[in-house]
């Protein structure tokens, strides 16, 4: 998923992004502050509320853009666009598409979700079709920025769950609780390397399938 930086305005990307309220109040004597909800579980895009790859960008895109970054809150997609539609901050990043009354910005930045195994399944995903019949995890939302055959899938697929809790994702998968998840695959390698990290025995191999476009 891609994301940016604009004010509210006219909207700028039907992708996802950054969305800004107009409620920042400017300062003569310091940069005006903008607050920003970002999901709790996207490590290492956001580590914490002040590290992080995206956390870099945007505060030097914001920077730029003579603000600052003030708050950082780190919550479930829900609970972010909650905290959104009541003002208590003033963007959202990575939300998906169509969302009533707000407004998106250009891009910062792309992701590139995939379809992860275990090497010691055997299974080939080659296609959306290819998942039917097989316990499938995804991220928060997932259906709804993965396009019209995915969403199908999880439509009809009743062993399709979405789980807002990235880390719970990989280890389900580890642990052979479901035969796939849908992750991003930078946020994959992230949260199974820090499992491997801490495991006494050798984790088991995963196996990527990149059937979607980096977004």
């Amino acid at each position: 998923m891609n994301c940016g930086i604009s004010f509210y305005g006219p909207r700028l990307w039907r992708y996802i992004s950054l969305m800004l309220l107009s409620n920042l109040a400017f300062a003569a004597d310091k940069l005006p502050s903008v607050s920003m909800a970002v999901s709790d579980t996207i490590a290492p895009y956001f580590l914490d509320e002040r590290h992080g790859i995206q956390y870099e960008l945007v505060q030097n895109i914001l920077h730029s853009a003579e603000l600052r970054l003030e708050r950082l809150v780190l919550a479930p997609n829900y609970r972010s666009l909650r905290l959104l539609s009541q003002a208590e901050v003033d963007c959202f990043i990575n939300a998906q598409s169509g969302l009533n009354g707000m407004y998106y910005s250009q891009p910062y930045h792309s992701f590139h979700n995939v379809i992860a195994v275990r090497a010691d399944s055997g299974l080939n995903i080659n296609a959306v079709e290819d998942l039917n019949g097989l316990s499938v995890a995804g991220f928060q939302d997932a259906k709804q920025f993965l396009g019209t055959d995915f969403l199908h899938f999880t439509q009809e697929n009743p062993r399709y769950m979405e789980v807002p809790n990235q880390l719970s994702q990989v280890n389900m998968l580890l642990h052979g609780r479901v035969d796939a998840i849908v992750i991003e695959a930078g946020i994959l390698s992230w949260y199974w390397n820090e499992i491997a990290k801490k495991s006494l025995h050798e984790s088991p191999q995963f196996t990527i399938f990149p059937i979607f476009s980096p977004i």
